[in-house]
């Protein structure tokens, strides 16, 4: 439900912190792509995470390692 939620108010800012964290990889990439389809044209999306495999989703993307950044890519 609070996915739904999300959707129906199109939030300028959304945060997602290891939110996909109990799915499968096919579980959550099928809701990253409803999120960024329905939500990336009106919303700023920061997630935090650890897996690999959503990064097709990503414009900018920040690897921290001990509180610094070793890796930016655009």
């Amino acid at each position: 439900m609070a996915f739904i939620r999300i959707l129906y108010l199109r939030p300028k800012w959304l945060f997602l912190d290891e939110v996909t964290s109990s799915l499968d990889e096919q579980a959550e990439t099928y809701l990253y792509s409803i999120l960024m389809q329905e939500l990336a044209n009106h919303s700023t999306i920061i997630s935090i995470g650890h897996r690999n495999n959503l990064r097709q989703f990503h414009q900018l993307e920040l690897v921290l390692n001990d509180g610094n950044v070793t890796m930016m890519s655009i």
